[in-house]
């Protein structure tokens, strides 16, 4: 939409960047008024224990780094990452500052994609649904064929079983 002129690029940046960010920064004060009582529970279990433990001091000694690579680059990870870190009391600040940043990158990461291949979506369209037929095409043969190995293997079977009852 912002290739084809239809919305402004620093309205649709902001808007990403300021949900994002929210939607981080309630997962943290989640984390900060409720998940004390939960990281607790959880680190009383001795496997649970290293591992929270670890990833404790991880959090808290590479901070900006953690975060800022949660937001974008290993994002699946950034909700629990937004958790942990207001679970075990880090620092707002710090939080926020990297939260920032690495929301900043992955804005600018997607709406580049977006304005890049924007005047390609039709041919990436089609791509996708010759990918996607293929993908159909070979899950119908892959079923087809383990249909018929079983009923070869059947037939065999029922082949032994009469030679057997007819000796």
């Amino acid at each position: 939409f912002v290739a084809a002129g239809d919305l402004s690029l620093a309205s649709v940046a902001s808007a990403a960047l300021v949900g994002a960010v929210l939607g981080d920064q309630a997962g943290y004060w989640v984390g900060r008024s409720g998940g004390t009582a939960i990281w607790a529970r959880m680190i009383r279990h001795p496997k649970a224990n290293r591992m929270l433990g670890r990833a404790q001091v991880s959090l808290h000694e590479r901070a900006g780094v953690t975060v800022y690579l949660s937001r974008w680059l290993f994002s699946p990870l950034g909700p629990y990452v937004n958790l942990a870190a207001g679970a075990t009391r880090l620092a707002w600040l710090r939080f926020t500052v990297a939260d920032l940043l690495g929301e900043a990158t992955w804005v600018t990461i997607y709406i580049g994609l977006g304005y890049m291949f924007s005047a390609r979506i039709d041919e990436m369209a089609d791509l996708l649904g010759s990918i996607a037929g293929t993908l159909a095409a070979g899950g119908v043969t892959f079923l087809l064929g383990r249909a018929l190995w079983r009923a070869r293997k059947d037939v065999a079977a029922q082949a032994r079983a009469t030679q057997m009852a007819g000796r």
